[in-house]
């Protein structure tokens, strides 16, 4: 097929398939045929880009093969399709319905009043607890607003505006286009490259043209997202004030696994989709009105570190894009394209390094079992090594010397290449299945308990007899939640008296016997810190258990071991400490300590609680009750993190303890 054929035929084949993986989408968002049908057919001549670069080779005489050509723009047809998959959430299932009414959709509908625009549908996401203020534009066939309860618990009514501001800014200028355009036109950019070198050599391998072109994507995409953020924090501030959005993204950067200062900071950002936030609010104080700059807070020094590492990153890529090209037209095809593709794997492996560990720390705590893994992996290995060695493997058959083995090597290593090629696809794909089959029903029960349907997640687990402990922990998990505490207890128990037993068994068991039984809670929670060392949250558990039991020292020392962690698990450590702080009559060194805390973590309910135990001794009435209330609305709001009975001991203002209930 010509180039000019393929360019005439690619957008509609594009767009019938991006139509038919959109199907479900729509069914989801609710939008009508005719918008079904448009952002398809707009998707489907975006992801022709590809296309477009080989017709613009051909005018210019460098030969790329079909074969090459085809496979660039599967790959952008791949990458757009993504924007009209089934919406879902990762470990949990579909997406949450639509709202129609709520505190969230009230303050929606109040900022796009602000803003001049019609209110978009939300989606309501719960947090199981953790501390995340998110908020995220979704789906191009009815932008929506997928936003998590923390929006709420966590800021302040200006700060959460600030921050659904900043979300239906990109809803305004179309950020939902802007992201499959900057996938589609990377990929081109790759082809382009590619055919600037020696390209029939390169074009003629389909994967050594899919991995040159991925190459491209994380770069591009960084560099077209970070003044896209800045123009929607900026729209969003002159809607709703420059200090709230000020204040907002503080926060919002906090709840982030990204260091806030340091080296690792200045590397994270150099290579993210987002900008620092040294660098978000210095751009805010440059368009900031006069009046409200002294309500911003000044330049932080790492600002100049943040802009020159930025810059240095887009030197270093654009480096590698000339020195990769010249080595492909030197005929160093190895050299060539590990140069082209060196920024993304560094790119890639620098965010894998900071959001990674989390991740990997919860599955540790809380392990599923998950069929098809092997499977999944081992035909990725398998696709991997076919790629590899299509890079060495004709340079080292051109260097047999038996005539008669050498041509039958050339013969046959395409067609050998092609059924690995395949055969790890399909070992890829029967394992996929598999995993998401098992995953599905957890994904379910948990996002159960994020909506706060306890008992419909224990009768999904129940209802099912699971015999795996992980999915055994949720039930007992949404049993205490539902106010059937002594019975989620015993089964905790029958969990950690098993085999295999889930860490998060022992953590969760710790806290609720901390109260009652706080000998059992320290052996339970050392139990969980011997199978989890490295985890700063089963050392959390030892350091409150250690101070339930009046070893304040002890806990004091465990809890400033781990102070620094980021985030809830270093606030909470500084909540426990203050509150050693208070017992030895410390008042000043507690305030300091829950500052620190309330900084790490904002909205955190521990620290709210002992701030309300602060205020009830060294306080006024008003700012004890004010105190106490919040505390009690931050218990409430995050019933999985069992804080009940540390409320239940706060002392009221008149005398006496208050109850959560």
């Amino acid at each position: 097929m010509s180039a000019h054929a393929l360019a005439a035929s690619s957008p509609l084949v594009s767009a019938v398939l991006i139509a038919l993986m959109g199907l479900r989408q729509r069914s989801q968002t609710g939008a009508s045929w005719a918008r079904w049908l448009a952002v398809s057919v707009g998707l489907g001549i975006i992801a022709s880009l590809p296309i477009g670069a080989w017709v613009l080779l051909e005018a210019l005489d460098l030969p790329f093969t079909p074969v090459g050509a085809v496979t660039a723009w599967a790959f952008a047809v791949l990458m757009c399709m993504r924007m009209v998959v089934p919406l879902r959430l990762v470990g949990r299932g579909e997406a949450p319905p639509i709202s129609s009414a709520g505190p969230v959709v009230d303050r929606v509908v109040a900022t796009a009043a602000q803003m001049g625009i019609p209110p978009p549908p939300v989606r309501l996401l719960g947090t199981l607890g953790q501390l995340h203020s998110f908020a995220a534009a979704v789906s191009p066939l009815r932008p929506s607003l997928l936003i998590s309860d923390g929006i709420l618990q966590r800021l302040k009514p200006a700060e959460a505006d600030a921050v659904l501001g900043h979300e239906l800014a990109h809803i305004v200028n179309g950020s939902l286009w802007l992201i499959p355009t900057a996938f589609a036109g990377s990929i081109a950019l790759g082809v382009l490259l590619l055919g600037l070198s020696d390209p029939m050599e390169v074009s003629g391998a389909p994967w050594l043209v899919a991995l040159g072109c991925w190459g491209m994507v994380g770069p591009v995409y960084a560099a077209v997202s970070r003044p896209n953020e800045r123009w929607c924090d900026l729209h969003a501030a002159r809607a709703v004030g420059f200090a709230a959005m000020s204040s907002a993204l503080d926060k919002i950067h906090t709840t982030l696994p990204v260091p806030l200062t340091g080296w690792r900071s200045v590397l994270v950002h150099a290579v993210a989709t987002h900008p620092s936030r040294a660098s978000r609010l210095a751009h805010l104080r440059r368009y900031a009105p006069a009046a409200e700059l002294p309500a911003l807070p000044p330049p932080e020094p790492s600002l100049a570190l943040h802009r020159r590492a930025a810059w240095g990153a887009a030197a270093v890529w654009l480096a590698c894009l000339a020195i990769g090209v010249m080595l492909l037209r030197q005929g160093a095809l190895a050299a060539g394209l590990g140069v082209l593709v060196l920024p993304a794997v560094l790119q890639l492996s620098i965010l894998l390094r900071v959001f990674l560990p989390a991740r990997l720390a919860a599955r540790r705590r809380l392990p599923f079992r998950v069929r098809g893994r092997w499977w999944f992996w081992g035909g990725l290995g398998m696709v991997i090594a076919v790629a590899l060695l299509g890079v060495k493997a004709p340079g080292v058959i051109l260097g047999i010397q038996d005539p008669a083995f050498r041509r039958f090597l050339w013969k046959a290593f395409p067609w050998v290449g092609l059924a690995s090629t395949l055969g790890g696809f399909a070992a890829m794909v029967a394992g996929g299945l598999l995993m998401r089959g098992s995953r599905k029903l957890p994904g379910t029960v948990v996002e159960l308990l994020a909506r706060g349907d306890f008992l419909g997640a224990r009768g999904k687990v129940l209802s099912r007899k699971c015999t795996d402990p992980a999915l055994r922990y949720l039930a007992a998990v949404a049993a205490v939640a539902a106010r059937q505490r002594e019975v989620g207890t015993a089964e905790l128990e029958s969990i950690v008296a098993g085999k295999r037993v889930p860490p998060a068994a022992f953590l969760t068991l710790s806290g609720l016997l901390r109260a009652r039984d706080p000998e059992r809670a320290l052996e339970l929670a050392r139990s969980a810190a011997k199978r989890l060392p490295a985890d700063p949250a089963a050392h959390l558990s030892v350091a409150g258990a250690l101070m339930a039991l009046g070893r304040l020292d002890e806990g004091d020392a465990a809890a400033a071991a781990i102070e620094r962690v980021p985030g809830q698990v270093g606030a909470n450590a500084l909540a426990l400490r203050a509150r050693v702080a208070l017992s030895r009559g410390e008042t000043l060194r507690a305030e300091a300590l829950l500052a620190a805390a309330a900084k790490a973590a904002p909205g955190e309910p521990r620290v709210l609680v002992v701030r309300a135990q602060l205020l009830a001794r060294s306080g006024t009435t008003g700012e004890a009750i004010q105190a106490r209330d919040e505390a009690r609305e931050a218990v409430r709001n995050n019933p999985l993190l069992f804080l009940d009975d540390e409320f239940d001991a706060l002392p009221s203002p008149e005398g006496g303890a208050v109850g959560a209930g």
